[in-house]
């Protein structure tokens, strides 16, 4: 889902101006993730086809590295970006969920009510609306 439309469709919620911050930080924090874990998938592909192309054998690939220095540097370009993926997949995502905990929080404090109110009804559309965009849950914690 685009930015645009989802801050449309956000901006439909009567919901303050900080709430919609919060929830577009929280789709930001997603989106980053996705990417990192599309980048990481890419990267890893490549290296699991070099190791299977060498028959897993790095004495082979230690000597085609040596021999060619643009298969080198796209070799460890790729290991590279594979190392820096998994660090940050692993920040982004624990950010993501500390965020998502927060914005639990601040719905809870919202609404309380187990009864069927403006105020609950709401909460149930803006906890269906973002596990549909962007498909992280703020129902419930675990």
């Amino acid at each position: 889902m685009q930015l645009d439309n989802f801050k449309d469709e956000l901006d439909l919620f009567p919901v303050s101006n900080d709430a919609k911050e919060l929830l577009l930080e929280l789709r930001s924090r997603k989106v980053r993730l996705n990417k990192l874990i599309i980048y990481f998938l890419v990267s890893l592909f490549l290296e699991i086809i070099v190791l299977v192309k060498f028959k897993f054998s790095f004495y082979l690939l230690f000597q085609t590295m040596l021999s060619n220095p643009i298969f080198s540097y796209i070799f460890i370009l790729s290991t590279a970006v594979l190392i820096y993926c998994l660090i940050e997949m692993s920040k982004v995502s624990k950010n993501l969920e500390l965020l998502r905990l927060e914005t639990i929080d601040k719905i809870e404090r919202f609404c309380t009510d187990w009864t069927i109110t403006e105020k609950s009804q709401l909460r149930d559309q803006l906890s269906n609306f973002i596990k549909t965009s962007i498909n992280v849950n703020i129902r419930f914690k675990t």
